[in-house]
């Protein structure tokens, strides 16, 4: 998954999470999962990328 699709994603879940849309418990632990493996994709190319430039 590329830094883009990662990003949208977590967008889409953080807005459907504050959404008034009651969401099924099960759902939401997936999107939650989901959320972090996206944050943490983006987290890591965000810190590779201030490695090299800093270099």
């Amino acid at each position: 998954m590329t830094f883009e699709k990662a990003y949208i994603r977590l967008e889409e879940i953080h807005r459907l999470l504050q959404s008034d849309e009651l969401i099924d418990i099960e759902k939401i632990l997936t999107l939650q999962e989901e959320a972090k493996e996206c944050y943490d994709l983006c987290k890591g190319m965000l810190e590779k990328s201030e490695k090299s430039t800093s270099q």
